[in-house]
């Protein structure tokens, strides 16, 4: 157990505590002023949209990190000039990790040479991470302060948080889930680009070619085999690796599989969903799922993705939700100028799906704010009820298979016409 220090010593050290507060204070009240002329700066140059979407997440990140910290740092008020909370600063500098990762993440989307205004807001973000970089030395001081006027036997006694060596469970796990008449050569980049960021991993699955006839054979028959595969690889997940998150990324077929799991099994928990070019139907039960999937179910939708339309309207069990969305509470659905399979490149990845897979954000897309109708063929496709004219088209040829096989076994067998009322020749 630590022995005892002297008032002069507890005071001595709470004072250069409270100078290195001072110290931080100075330059995040600066930030907060900077971040404003930044943003400023941004919307007055000419950039490309999406380009400026990143400016604005970065800048809207700086601000509420140097807001935080100032209210951590200098507190609510009172008679002493700073009132820290040394539980949120500690919080906070073990939070550091993971935003130097964030802005990893900015800076991958930004490419090699960003534009000066990305550039340098980028610059002050990373500035603003190195000026709080002290912050345990303060938050612990801090703390040692406040135990030892509590209980040190607490403090002696209080369990240590070592972190979790290289052979740990990861954390958080992303399971790619391709679609049908496809050996899913996307799943390998998708992959890259998540495993690149360190907050997280992914499993390709592939549960082998799945033809068009298949596809497109109604009932349950045909596509048990890719779904009871696909559950019994998320039990194996579950078991190698109980406690990571578990987010899926489905793509056509794939999201048929992943939504008729969660129906047939109550149990399966997931931490994020990702839809892309999905052909469940839009009267899928989503509220009797809801707990199943711990955040908001994320549908992207392409505006020029003909192949929802034609599943929706060829057989069976399926919905054009991948062009047109769900619309219900629950699902956020997002649309883009992509068609079915445009949704797997680096660039994509990176600036719409990491958002939503390590912290939850889901950005506008250019496409959400200037939507116009879907083409006049793919319009004209939802309309026309081909699966009634497959069936007609099927039992007339039928039908006429039927008479003639009649008319030639009766000539071969050489009966007489008589069940025609009259003597056959």
């Amino acid at each position: 157990m630590e022995s005892p220090r002297s008032p002069d010593a507890e005071s001595a050290e709470l004072a250069n505590c409270a100078e290195e507060i001072a110290r931080l204070v100075r330059p995040l009240e600066k930030n907060q002023q900077r971040w404003v002329d930044l943003q400023k700066n941004l919307e007055s140059n000419d950039v490309a949209d999406e380009v400026r979407q990143l400016g604005a997440a970065v800048v809207q990140a700086g601000l509420v990190v140097a807001a935080n910290l100032l209210t951590a740092l200098k507190g609510t008020g009172g008679d002493e000039p700073f009132d820290p909370d040394p539980g949120v600063l500690l919080q906070y500098h073990q939070s550091l990790p993971s935003e130097r990762k964030r802005l990893a993440v900015w800076k991958q989307h930004a490419g090699p040479k960003p534009v000066s205004p990305i550039r340098r807001i980028l610059e002050m973000y990373e500035e603003q991470l190195l000026e709080v970089s002290s912050l345990k030395t303060v938050a612990e001081c801090l703390q040692r302060h406040e135990l030892r006027k509590a209980s040190p036997e607490v403090a002696a006694s209080a369990p240590s948080s070592a972190p979790a060596g290289p052979g740990a469970d990861p954390e958080h796990l992303v399971l790619l889930v391709h679609g049908i008449r496809t050996e899913a050569h996307w799943q390998e980049r998708v992959a890259d680009v998540i495993v690149r960021t360190g907050l997280a991993t992914a499993q390709p699955f592939r549960y082998g070619y799945f033809d068009l006839f298949r596809f497109l054979t109604p009932g349950d028959f045909t596509r048990h085999t890719p779904v009871s595969r696909l559950h019994r690889e998320i039990r194996e997940i579950s078991r190698v690796y109980p406690d990571a998150k578990l987010t899926v990324i489905a793509h056509s077929f794939g999201t048929i599989a992943i939504c008729r799991l969660l129906e047939d099994f109550p149990d399966l928990v997931l931490h994020r969903l990702i839809l892309c070019g999905s052909v469940v139907p839009h009267y899928y039960r989503w509220d009797r799922i809801r707990e199943q999937v711990q955040n908001r179910v994320l549908n992207e939708c392409g505006a020029r993705d003909i192949w929802p339309r034609l599943a929706a309207v060829c057989t069976w069990g399926y919905g054009a939700t991948g062009a047109v969305g769900f619309g219900t509470l629950g699902v956020r659905d997002r649309f883009h100028l992509c068609r079915h399979s445009d949704f797997f490149t680096e660039k994509f990845v990176t600036m719409y799906w990491l958002p939503f897979i390590l912290f939850g954000e889901i950005p506008v897309s250019e496409t959400d704010l200037t939507r116009a109708p879907a083409p006049l063929l793919h319009r004209l496709v939802s309309n026309v009820p081909i699966r009634w004219i497959l069936v007609c088209v099927v039992l007339s040829l039928m039908l006429t298979v039927a008479g003639f096989a009649y008319v030639g076994l009766r000539a071969w067998l050489h009966l007489p016409w008589s069940f025609l009322g009259r003597s056959g020749i």
